[in-house]
């Protein structure tokens, strides 16, 4: 699938959309509601009503949300609100990030909600030596960073534990297919989410890669007993 990019400029578009406005009013006062969309469209950040989110298609969030154990260690290529998303499920969470300004600013968010991170700040091209540094295995591994995200993958699967997964958001932006394949050649199975996510106002892709079938593990809550 390739990444889309609409025609703003298009007569036609243009009176497709007006004469579409009711539409866009039961979607925009339930469904985009309901996810919390407009709240982060208007914040221009990655949130809902409860706070933080991934900044990825919903599906993905949601699946993610209900597989992956709190108990599971994460690797983020590129952090974000992802960060205290993760942090705030309970999970450990290190996040590799290449400005300096935006791990500052993720540190602080962290620190504002009492969470304890790790952020680490590289230089683009010491992203790889980072991760082969690393002293653990991680169960989830978010290649998201900013550029290339093909060049980095070697690294990742180092430190990917056996039965890990990797999230590879923006999967279908051009260049990426051919890196996929190429996973899938060696033994991984690909689960693809596509559908709209905080922010845009178009739908993206996310991949979810496992070198064994995914096992619902979920989150482990631990649900109140109550007495009537």
């Amino acid at each position: 699938m390739e990444f889309y990019h609409p025609n703003y400029r298009s007569l036609k578009s243009l009176i497709t959309s007006l004469q579409s406005l009711k539409h866009w009013h039961a979607l925009r006062t339930h469904a985009l509601e309901q996810l919390g969309w407009m709240d982060s469209r208007r914040a221009r950040k990655s949130l809902d009503q409860n706070g933080a989110l991934p900044w990825l298609p919903y599906s993905c969030t949601q699946f993610l949300d209900q597989t992956v154990s709190v108990r599971s260690r994460i690797l983020e290529i590129g952090g974000g609100s992802s960060t205290v998303w993760w942090l705030s499920r309970g999970n450990s969470v290190t996040t590799i990030e290449t400005e300096l300004g935006w791990a500052s600013e993720i540190e602080r968010q962290c620190k504002e909600l009492s969470l304890d991170s790790d952020v680490r700040v590289v230089d683009d091209r010491s992203i790889s030596m980072k991760v082969v540094g690393l002293d653990a295995e991680f169960d989830v591994i978010v290649n998201d960073g900013y550029g290339d995200r093909t060049t980095v993958v070697e690294a990742l699967l180092e430190r990917l534990s056996p039965t890990g997964i990797i999230v590879w958001d923006n999967s279908d932006r051009a260049g990426v297919s051919d890196s996929l394949q190429d996973l899938e050649k060696n033994g991984f199975r690909v689960l693809n989410f596509f559908g709209i996510g905080p922010i845009n106002a178009y739908c993206s892709q996310t991949s979810i890669l496992t070198r064994k079938s995914i096992e619902i593990e979920g989150r482990e809550i631990e649900f109140k007993i109550i007495e009537y």
